[in-house]
């Protein structure tokens, strides 16, 4: 019973990557789905900040567990003042990062692609694709038996990277703990 419930969760994350699919990380569209209904999905997803201050929405985690599939970790969205998702990022289980890239690689226009130990920052495994404004990422850090998974567009990431940055003069707080 529980073999059957995972190979269904995965078939629906590997389905919503696929051909004719909207993107979307475990059913949630960026820019598309609503708060409401990520808490109807999941309703034991973590609320881990009410508002930032970068989007004006709340940033939920899910734990893997929730989704009913063994290789998934968890899953954070971070929603804008309007309750969409505006960046979301899916934590796997290194031995998923072929299959994921390869669902990607059939729908998406791949942008750059390492396999090699060493490459850019430390990544040892990483592809980047892009559909419209939005940019994809999966990601291996170097010595890590973790995959992620990212969708936002760049000027949310820039403004990710940007808060994840010390500042002398403002909190620091973390919105995206990675």
């Amino acid at each position: 019973m529980n073999a059957a419930k995972n190979l269904i969760a995965i078939t629906a994350l590997l389905w919503s990557l696929g051909a004719g699919a909207s993107p979307a990380l475990l059913g949630i569209e960026p820019g598309i789905t609503t708060v409401g209904e990520l808490r109807q999905k999941y309703g034991d997803a973590e609320l881990l900040a009410h508002k930032t201050s970068e989007f004006g929405g709340p940033i939920y985690r899910v734990d893997g567990q929730l989704t009913g599939a063994e290789d998934v970790i968890e899953a954070r969205y971070i929603f804008n003042r309007n309750g969409v998702p505006v960046a979301m990022t899916g934590v796997f289980n290194e031995a998923k990062f072929e299959h994921i890239n390869l669902m990607l690689g059939m729908k998406y226009t791949m942008v750059k692609y390492s396999n090699r130990p060493l490459a850019s920052h430390g990544q040892q495994r990483f592809a980047w694709y892009k559909d419209g404004d939005l940019l994809i990422s999966l990601t291996q850090p170097q010595d890590s038996n973790l995959v992620y998974l990212t969708y936002a567009d760049q000027r949310t990431r820039n403004l990710i990277s940007a808060s994840l940055k010390p500042d002398e003069k403002q909190d620091t707080r973390k919105i995206w703990d990675y």
